[in-house]
């Protein structure tokens, strides 16, 4: 019962964290914001500048780190989804021996590649002679033979 409950959870846990993503994603990871203050009389200014390059107002922009990106890291560790942890660095690879597209299984349970190429060679040789076979039977066939006759070949 607490497994099917977990699986929900674990279910949960990952949209919660893609949706994280897409939102950083679709934002960026830097937010910028006008900066402006408020004069003594409460009147409202946006901070601008004179480009002297090109003669235009150029607005004063503030940039922060996208908020999301701080819990979005801490649930990645927390939950131990980090690259290393999925065995995906360069290192961890080397150190247990995983090689890209591979399974990291038992070394006795792997068939050599001299094995299959043993078992290649004896199913083509196999075939070879099922394929012969077939051809003997087939030119001693008395209804082939009597309609390639009245075919004229």
């Amino acid at each position: 019962m607490l497994q099917d409950l977990h699986a929900i959870n674990q279910a949960n846990f990952m949209a919660i964290l893609q949706d994280m993503m897409q939102a950083i994603v679709a934002d960026g990871v830097s937010l910028r914001n006008p900066v402006y203050d408020f004069d003594k009389d409460g009147d409202f200014h946006i901070g601008r500048y004179l480009d002297d390059e090109s003669g235009t107002f150029k607005t004063i922009e503030e940039i922060k780190a996208h908020p999301l990106l701080k819990p979005l890291m801490d649930m990645i560790s927390r939950n131990n989804l980090s690259l290393a942890d999925l065995n995906m660095t360069p290192k961890i690879q080397v150190d247990h021996g995983i090689q890209q597209g591979q399974l990291n299984q038992e070394e006795e349970e792997k068939q050599s590649a001299l094995e299959y190429r043993g078992q290649m060679q004896k199913q083509v040789s196999d075939l070879r002679s099922m394929i012969g076979r077939s051809q003997l039977r087939a030119s001693k066939d008395p209804v082939l033979i009597k309609h390639l006759q009245e075919d004229g070949d």
